[in-house]
């Protein structure tokens, strides 16, 4: 009888025990996925400050005479609202095209062109693109394509 008794005692706790362990481990699931949210969260909003101390920053622009007037940039390039890589992207081109040149700045020992892209509307039809983005540049249009 005594067994028996300490059997349905065991048993008992033995159960309670297990739903207490279950319990306690379906907490601990739920804060580490809540963890994990409130770091994705965090990373979210610092990335957010950082690139907004980045807009802060001051730029010297030394803007230079325009030797080319004309250029074409492949297709996929991006157009920026302001001379950094870090801009907010205006236009990503869905074609390449031969657009007009009508400023020249170095930021940063790196060479930047404001250009006109030669689209429908004026809607973005402006914007800054690295040195680097061109596949060429001509001081005339059909100079431009003969390069190639």
């Amino acid at each position: 009888m005594k067994f028996l008794f300490f059997l349905i005692l065991l048993i008992i706790i033995g159960g309670g025990g297990f739903i207490v362990f279950y319990k306690f481990q379906e907490n601990m699931t739920s804060i580490l996925r809540e963890n994990h949210l409130l770091k994705n969260q965090l990373s979210t909003v610092r990335n957010k400050y950082n690139q907004l101390l980045d807009s802060q920053k001051n730029y010297l622009l030394e803007f230079l005479t325009v030797d080319n007037l004309y250029g074409l940039l492949p297709q996929k390039t991006n157009i920026y609202l302001y001379p950094d890589k870090n801009a907010p992207i205006l236009k990503i081109l869905d074609i390449g095209m031969q657009v007009g040149i009508l400023e020249k700045v170095t930021v940063n020992n790196a060479t930047w062109y404001y250009v006109a892209l030669p689209i429908d509307n004026n809607i973005n039809s402006r914007g800054w693109v690295p040195d680097d983005s061109f596949s060429n540049l001509s001081s005339s249009p059909t100079e431009l394509y003969r390069k190639n």
